[in-house]
This record gives C-alpha cells, structure tokens and sequence, in this order.
C-alpha cells in the first residue's frame, strides 16, 4: 500500500505519440529543407568561385539559395557587365545581384552598358549593369511601353562598381529603347556603352529612321553604328473601285394626233429660262475638290493616341480606312501634311521625337492602304500646338493625336 511520502511524488508525465508525432515530423522536414539547401548553396558556392577564379581573379561569390551575389575588386581589364554575365550563365544560378569594386589602380569607375534585344515575336530581353535603382526602373518602365510588361525578361544588374548615368543621357537611353517597334520585322539589337550606339538587325524603313534619330540623339551622328537592314512590310493593294453603270432604257412617245386649228398660228416669246450652269470642277474620277476633301478630313477628326505612345489603336483603323479612301479619290496634285503632336508630360526633346513617330505611323498606315506616299508630308509639331489644357488629364488625351491638314 502506497504510504503518504509515495503519493506526494510526482510522476513524469507522458506526451501522446500522435502529439509528439504531430510536432516531430515538420522539425525533420524543415531541418532537410535547411540541410538541403545549405548544400545547394555550398555546391554552387564551389563550382561557381572555382570558375571565377580562373578568369576574374579577386572576385567572390556567396549564394543565397539559388540567386548569387558576386563582390570583390574586379581584376584590370574586366567589366562588371562582363563578371555579371560570366555568373547568370552558369549552372544552377538564378539571380546575380553585383557589389563589385573596381581596380584601385586607375580610380576609375566601369562604364554602364545597356542593351535591348527584341525577337520577331515582340519577346524584349534588356541586359547590362546599370548604377542604380532609379535608372533600372527607367529603362524597364520604357520597354513595357513597347510591348508591355509580360513580354519583358529582365536581366539588368545593379552595381557600385559602375559610374553614374547623367540625367540628360539617361533620358536619351530611355529614349532610345521606347523606339524599337512593337511589331518587328525580324530581330533587333540596340547596345550601348561608353556613348557609343550599336543597332543591328532587321526593321523596317520607318522604324529603321525612328531608332537611329534616336541614337543619334542620344550619342552624336559619329558615335552610332547602325548595320539594320532594312525590309519593307507588305503594302495593302486596294483594287480600283468599278462604278456600276445603270443602263436607262429610251423612253418612247406615242405620236398624239392633233386636229387641225382654225385659229391662225401665234408667235411664240423668246425663252426666258436660265442658261445651263457650267460643271463644278472635280478631283480625279469624280472625286472631291481640294475645298470639299478638307472639310470631309475635318469632319473625321483627328487620330488620338494613348500616353507616351505611338502605337495606333484598334480604333483608330476605321478612321484611317476613311481617310485612305478620300485621299485615293481626290485630284492627283493634292498634298496632305500629317502633324504629330503630344501633351506637355516630359520633355520638350523628347515630346518632339514623339510626335515625330506618331505622324510616321500614321503616314506608313495611309501608303499600307494605297495612298501614295508623294501626297503624304509628315511634319513633328512636339507639344508647341495644343488645342485644350495639359493641366487636365482630359486636355492632355485631347492633345496626343495627328491632324491631317489639306496643304494643296
């Protein structure tokens, strides 16, 4: 029989198996997944520095999962672009992130490098190693423009390593990459570094023109190197339109007999009825006056455009379908200047470009449906010539559009 003295100990108390089961399975399941992973990231670690080694001497890597992170002084001669590259390319590396120094030998930052590549799919991959932040952020938001975020495979670094990019250039940069085509033709390289532009590729003459004003913009006449070639898109035949001729049959009179008058013949008045107006001058076949061909323009409208593009709408092809069809009917002298124009956003060199590009398109859209391009004179108005306030977003969407203006 227990005394007093065996009551009053306490007894060890049991956890449940199904509770200690409970709480011991996920421990070994996080503990592998951080042995795992330390040993991915020691794996990479060896294989990766053992590289590096060999080609950038003084350069070290750590991984954090699968993204690297690569420090060090970079050895003379070698570029942060090019150590950023060497890295993204191996086995098993996802992300590179770079906090490379450069040589205390000359004092001298690397150069920033940027480039843009776009396949005939409209896929984009922008590349380089840029100094901060804020000029990733630029560059990237100016290719979506292009084509649109989901169409963007980012692989721009940032690194200290790099000398900063003047905000003048930046926006040039900037400039540049919103002026590859949504729409090309084939592939298309646009590189730069060290104020030298590099285009190559294929695109089309109007395209081809839009990216090198861009450059020369941005680096000077004698500092691009431009070996695009240059390729046409298929011009829309529009058949000449066949008028219906209706056939009237001659209408024929009965002869009525008239009985003999007794009362003697009377002199007929002289005529007063006005004399027959003379034909209105006409455009080709029939087609509008010069007079008539402007108020018809004008009565379309202008064409409209969203912000910070140059791309023409869905909706905007029915108006251009219109204009076509009365420009190919109007007299064979007449000459149409298309204007470019945009809100007051950015700046004044930038706008003009802009507006350089929306009277392009439309240009390009009117020779597609058959106009002829010697009646088509395309004029870049930037943001001098608005019709309604930019301090409004209303006003600003009313001045991002092309007139057409009838100039003879």
């Amino acid at each position: 029989m227990a005394n007093d003295a065996d009551r009053g100990r306490s007894r060890p108390s049991r956890v449940p198996p199904i509770v200690a089961g409970a709480v011991g399975l996920p421990l070994l399941w996080v503990g592998g997944l951080v042995f795992n992973r330390g040993s991915l990231e020691r794996r990479l670690t060896d294989n990766v520095q053992s590289r590096l080694d060999e080609r950038f001497a003084g350069v070290v890597v750590h991984f954090d999962g699968r993204d690297a992170e690569v420090s060090g002084q970079l050895p003379a001669g070698a570029s942060a672009h090019d150590v950023y590259e060497f890295v993204r390319h191996q086995p098993g590396v996802r992300h590179v992130r770079s906090r490379l120094q450069s040589p205390s030998t000359d004092g001298e930052l690397s150069a920033a490098v940027v480039e843009l590549s776009i396949d005939r799919n409209g896929q984009m991959t922008l590349s380089g190693v840029v100094p901060s932040q804020l000029a990733k952020s630029q560059l990237k938001d100016a290719a979506a423009r292009v084509g649109g975020d989901q169409t963007i495979e980012d692989r721009v670094a940032i690194s200290a390593a790099v000398g900063p990019i003047p905000a003048q250039e930046l926006d040039g940069l900037t400039n540049l990459v919103s002026s590859l085509p949504s729409d090309p033709t084939g592939e298309l390289t646009v590189r730069w570094r060290n104020h030298q532009v590099t285009i190559s590729g294929t695109a089309t003459a109007v395209a081809s023109r839009r990216i090198r004003n861009a450059a020369v913009a941005l680096a000077g006449a004698s500092n691009v190197k431009d070996t695009l070639t240059v390729t046409e898109p298929p011009t829309t035949t529009v058949a000449p339109t066949t008028a219906a001729t209706t056939t009237v049959a001659p209408t024929t009179v009965a002869p009525t007999s008239v009985a003999p008058s007794s009362r003697p013949p009377s002199t007929a008045a002289p005529s007063t009825s006005a004399p027959p107006v003379p034909p209105q001058p006409s455009g080709a076949a029939g087609g509008p006056t010069t007079q008539g061909l402007a108020s018809d323009i004008a009565a379309l409208g202008d064409i409209r455009f969203s912000r910070d593009a140059a791309n023409l709408t869905p909706a905007s092809s029915v108006a251009l379908d219109k204009l076509a069809e009365l420009l190919r009917g109007a007299p064979d002298t007449t000459v149409v200047e298309i204007e470019g124009h945009t809100d007051s956003t950015g700046r004044a060199a930038y706008n003009l470009l802009l507006s350089q590009q929306r009277a392009e398109a439309v240009r390009l859209a009117l020779i597609q449906r058959g106009v002829n391009p010697a009646r088509l004179r395309g004029k870049a108005r930037g943001e001098i010539s608005p019709i309604a306030s930019n301090e409004t977003a209303a006003g600003r969407a009313l001045n991002r559009r092309v007139h057409l203006r009838v100039v003879s």
